[in-house]
């Protein structure tokens, strides 16, 4: 049984890859985005509205930031591929109609630094790669140092016009109601933002108020359209079309649960991929026994995961036995560098030197496909949906389900299926003083004042996420 493309699909070839791609703020460029972000949420995100949660938190960050009173970064859960903007948005213009409904005023324009992933620009388009420096991002390569991505970090994190936006762990993770680890970028920013702070105090002649550094944790979650069981009913109908599983239900069959159609789908799903994947596993992918059918499908998911990684990191000839996650992120970047190459340009080479360039974007498309599916399968996780859970969880689960199958034939995070009349809530929590944390860590001890940190915006996200999911009072399914 096969998940094949609709189309044949076109031979990769050498592009010119682009460096570092640095921020210039145009206010112009932010007025227009401001006047045109609704209606890009809507037509673009399907997100019809978005409800700002204890906005007062963002206003006196913002209020305090404006006046000199602090350095502030805004840490925001990565959930889903909307957030990004949603944040932006937020900020420009969310709290700004806040503002007014409160009577209260800012200072100054508000907008953020966002960071985004320096492969971003492959995929989003046109709009986007003209955009994102104008509106002030940041591009950053997760799990490499860049040097000309950090320098540009650190100076606007201790001097910046406007807040750092980023996202602690690291890539969308696909769950509303589960924080995944968080990488220590977020964390070593703060930190160089205090010692920079400090620094200056320490240079000025004259005295001054200390200037803290203060992390705004957000947790992001969506509804589903007005009434989500139909939407996740469509969902599992669109897995089982795209596995043509043999129990499809009929209209002679009784429907079954949402959350064992979900399970069973699971199991067809990885039933393809092990039998495609085996052969990548020293001995084969044996199944799991154990009494514990939701542990045996992680177990699966996890060995295939393994697997499939492996057949990719064979294209380029080396092997890890890293964490999936920084496997994943080394085989991206691997596939970036092959097919948009920085060390040359492939118009200026020689018919046979752009014949090898072509093939090795051939080998790394073909690696492409391998790490999308994992980029997603790891996050299909069956003790998300444990019986009893809520509609949303269920909705999560199937439509990262659905996106592997989006992965298996040759689709990406832009192809991903998104069901429209979305509303977005983002929930802002206490603000998080980095300082303390880091003039208490061991003198010299960087890696200390990161921990402190990162320890600390961890518990902000579990008690966020706690409190969203009871606000967002989903029924259970």
């Amino acid at each position: 049984m096969k998940v094949t493309n609709a189309t044949a699909p076109t031979p990769a070839r050498a592009r010119r890859g682009r460096a570092f791609v640095a921020p210039r703020f145009s206010g112009s460029v932010l007025r227009f985005a401001r006047r045109v972000a609704g209606l890009y949420l809507r037509l673009a995100m399907g997100i019809d509205r978005v409800q700002l949660h204890e906005a007062q938190r963002l206003y006196d960050s913002i209020a305090r930031f404006q006046a000199g009173e602090q350095r502030l970064l805004i840490v925001f859960r990565h959930v889903a591929t909307w957030d990004g903007p949603l944040i932006v948005w937020a900020v420009a213009v969310g709290l700004r109609r806040w503002c007014r409904a409160h009577r209260r005023r800012l200072r100054s324009m508000p907008h953020t630094h966002f960071l985004y992933g320096k492969d971003v620009l492959n995929w989003a388009g046109p709009l986007a790669r003209w955009a994102f420096p104008r509106l002030g991002g940041v591009p950053v390569v997760n799990g490499k140092a860049d040097r000309a991505s950090l320098s540009t970090i650190r100076r606007l994190a201790v001097s910046g016009r406007f807040p750092l936006a980023l996202a602690p762990e690291a890539q969308v993770t696909y769950h509303m109601f589960r924080v995944a680890d968080l990488a220590p970028g977020a964390s070593s920013i703060a930190a160089w933002a205090a010692d920079g702070s400090r620094a200056s105090q320490t240079a000025s002649d004259a005295p001054s108020r200390p200037i803290s550094v203060t992390l705004l944790p957000v947790a992001i979650g969506y509804d589903y359209g007005r009434d989500e069981s139909t939407t996740l009913a469509g969902v599992i109908g669109r897995i089982t079309v795209a596995l043509d599983a043999p129990d499809r239900p009929t209209d002679r069959k009784p429907l079954p649960e949402p959350r064992d159609a979900l399970l069973s789908l699971t199991a067809t799903l990885l039933d393809l991929l092990e039998v495609e994947y085996a052969s990548a596993s020293a001995g084969g992918l044996p199944p799991t026994v154990t009494p514990d059918a939701q542990l045996a499908l992680q177990r699966r998911i996890d060995r295939v995961c393994a697997a499939i990684l492996s057949r990719g990191e064979a294209i380029f000839a080396y092997s890890s036995d890293d964490p999936t996650l920084a496997r994943v992120f080394r085989l991206r970047y691997r596939i970036m560098e092959s097919v948009y190459r920085e060390d040359v340009d492939p118009d200026r080479l020689s018919p046979a030197e752009r014949a090898l360039a072509d093939h090795r974007a051939e080998l790394a498309a073909a690696a492409q496909r391998h790490q999308q599916i994992v980029d997603v399968l790891e996050y299909v996780r069956p003790d998300y949906i444990e019986a009893g859970c809520s509609t949303k969880r269920l909705v999560e689960y199937a439509l990262n389900l659905l996106d592997v199958t989006n992965r298996m034939r040759g689709g990406n995070i832009d192809s991903r299926y998104s069901p429209s009349g979305k509303h977005a809530h983002l929930l802002f929590g206490d603000p998080i003083d980095a300082v303390p944390r880091v003039a208490g860590a061991a003198v010299g001890s960087a890696r200390g004042a990161t921990a402190a940190i990162t320890d600390r915006t961890r518990a902000a996200f579990d008690a966020l996420v706690l409190d969203l999911e009871a606000r967002l009072g989903s029924p259970r399914a």
